[in-house]
């Protein structure tokens, strides 16, 4: 609003005001032109945004990276270096030695540094015959939630080996030295059935385990005590088997006897069925 006083009826270009069917024409001074110059908006003109609404394109960051890193307070160990053939080999690993404590460990068995699939996933390591001759380690794996997984591999073994067999005193069999360096078996055996008619065989169950040894092998002989003793063969490949005994021509009872043959690492182990075999 222009105040009054500044407007003059003087000629001037600047404007006119009607009255009626004339025409009072005005004139503004320097001030006022000057006030309604500053109080006009470009047409053009882009509103400044206040910096309560600015608003940011910059994606936000991703989850920061974990810079943790899991680690075991005490490094775990073997419980033998020099293994063998059918004896265990076992990592020692004791109970929250490891940060993060409530982590994940997992492990992996190691043939010359390759990794050995799928037996090798446990604690314990059972070497075979393919391991003879290398060296076996264990690599072990720690990881948790907000932390750099660790590794560590435990030491190599020496090169793995068939037990050490003592030699036999003449004449003393499977009581000898030999024997008592190896693991005892332990034979179970029961019928699955035993009564039969002639030319047909009975069958056995047959369970050998020997503490501390995995994949134990050898064989198992079943006797038939007849006049002329008939005995079957069976491999062993696992712990438990399915035995056919040889089948008798003539009716009777028959004394039964089951004998595992041993290995180098296990001695051998004869049992006597308490059970006769019935042949009608």
């Amino acid at each position: 609003m222009v105040p009054l006083e500044h407007i003059s009826t003087a000629p001037h270009p600047t404007g006119s005001v009607r009255r009626g069917r004339g025409a009072v024409r005005f004139a503004l001074c320097a001030a006022c032109v000057a006030a309604l110059a500053s109080a006009a908006i470009p047409a053009s003109a882009t509103p400044t945004a206040t910096p309560s609404e600015t608003v940011s394109t910059t994606p936000a960051p991703a989850s920061a990276a974990p810079t943790a890193q899991a680690y075991f307070t005490k490094l775990p160990t073997l419980t033998t270096y020099t293994p063998y053939v059918g004896q265990a080999v076992q990592l020692t690993l004791l109970s929250r030695t490891w940060v993060p404590a409530l982590g994940t460990v997992s492990f992996q068995w190691l043939r010359d540094g390759q990794p050995i699939s799928p037996r090798g996933k446990g604690k314990t390591y059972w070497p075979t015959a393919a391991d003879v001759g290398h060296m076996l380690s264990i690599r072990v794996r720690i990881s948790g939630t907000g932390y750099i997984t660790g590794y560590v591999t435990v030491a190599a073994t020496a090169p793995v080996a068939y037990p050490p067999v003592a030699p036999t005193t003449p004449g003393a069999g499977s009581t000898g030295a030999a024997a008592a360096t190896r693991a005892a078996a332990h034979v179970k055996v029961s019928w699955v059935k035993r009564v039969v008619t002639r030319h047909h065989a009975a069958k056995l169950k047959v369970t050998v385990t020997a503490k501390g040894v995995a994949g134990i092998g050898g064989k198992i002989a079943v006797k038939v005590h007849g006049k002329t003793h008939q005995v079957s063969y069976v491999k062993v490949v696992k712990a438990k088997h399915r035995v056919t005994v040889p089948k008798m021509a003539k009716r009777g009872r028959y004394a039964v006897t089951v004998t595992y043959k041993g290995t180098g690492t296990v001695a051998p182990k004869t049992v006597k069925l308490k059970s006769k075999l019935v042949v009608r």
